[in-house]
């Protein structure tokens, strides 16, 4: 997720399937600040795109084993930079002096692409389930159940907070205080040393991934991975101490278009306790399910899990606004 506010666009990954398989359907999607789609497949050819920065004209983003370099001005691929021996590579956060750092959660090591040389930069045994990044004057700080800031000069570290819980997305707010997600549905708020939560969907199991905070938007924008959608909300202050989020706009902005209407009613099935992929695309044969129709256009199933045998009535028209179930938009069509 990055905001580019010189272009007024939301740049927002999409893996598309499995997060560590290099099957080339990832692609990189613009949205208008609205939420409205601009362009779905801005940018193709990618595998398991996540984090993303940009630097002098150019999009980077991490992509399992290698670091891809988009044109702002086209979405083409400009270079592709391998990391021999990485295995995830998750965040990324651009310098001010054009280093590209980008971490590897399964190796636990930071990598760097300085002058067209991308390689490791800083490991430690300190680190553990590293992922998110950001970077001003001269520092480097990287998440993970800690918060470590780095020299960029020295590379000499510093550890400035414990009991993060697993940081994702790291940012900081229009006043210089942290603001972080953890994967599994948390948002928090760092301000001298004391966290506050803000969001909690970990009972929901709607994820909050790779964040990132618009400054000149005044939004933190945070997208839900298998929820598949991108929501922004307004942190407000008191006396610059968040206390509340706001969302804004309208509700949970879905980041991807409708599927094709399968059928106008929705289907009422006694499910069982497991896991089901909804059709989203609406082209499969075997409604409400996903059967791979959707492979190599805009739309991926939507992850559901029953834990108890019970009632549910699948949207079939596609058209709902709380997916998969339905919420009664069939009768509109």
């Amino acid at each position: 997720m990055y905001y580019d506010a010189e272009l007024d666009v939301i740049f927002v990954a999409n893996i598309n399937e499995n997060p560590s398989e290099k099957d080339g359907n990832g692609f990189i999607t613009q949205l208008n600040t609205d939420g409205t789609v601009k362009e779905m497949k801005w940018a193709t050819g990618l595998s398991g795109p996540k984090g993303m920065a940009v630097y002098e004209g150019k999009l980077y983003v991490s992509d399992i084993d290698e670091l891809v370099e988009i044109n702002l001005s086209d979405g083409k691929t400009a270079n592709r930079y391998p990391a021999p021996g990485s295995i995830f590579l998750n965040d990324v956060a651009a310098c001010s002096n054009g280093t590209i750092f980008v971490t590897d959660s399964r190796t636990n090591k930071v990598h760097a692409l300085t002058d067209g040389k991308f390689e490791v930069w800083k490991e430690s045994d300190q680190f553990e389930g590293i992922n998110g990044l950001y970077t001003e004057k001269g520092k480097l700080y990287i998440g993970s159940d800690k918060i470590h800031v780095v020299d960029v000069k020295t590379k000499e570290m510093t550890e400035m907070q414990s009991g993060c819980h697993g940081i994702d997305g790291l940012e900081k707010d229009k006043h210089g205080n942290f603001v972080f997600s953890n994967w599994a549905g948390r948002i928090f708020y760092l301000e001298d040393g004391e966290m506050t939560k803000l969001w909690d969907s970990t009972q929901e199991e709607i994820n909050t991934a790779d964040i990132f905070f618009a400054k000149e938007l005044d939004l933190l924008l945070v997208p839900t991975f298998f929820d598949n959608q991108v929501v922004a909300y307004r942190i407000e202050s008191d006396n610059l101490f968040a206390n509340i989020l706001k969302k804004h706009n309208q509700e949970n902005q879905e980041m991807m278009a409708k599927g094709k209407v399968a059928e106008k009613s929705p289907l009422m099935m006694e499910m069982q306790p497991g896991t089901y992929f909804w059709c989203a695309c609406g082209m499969s044969s075997n409604q409400p399910f996903c059967d791979g129709s959707h492979k190599g256009g805009e739309f991926t199933p939507k992850q559901v899990k029953i834990e108890e045998v019970q009632s549910v009535f699948w949207c079939r028209c596609k058209q709902t606004d709380n997916p998969p179930f339905c919420d009664g938009s069939h009768n509109k069509l």
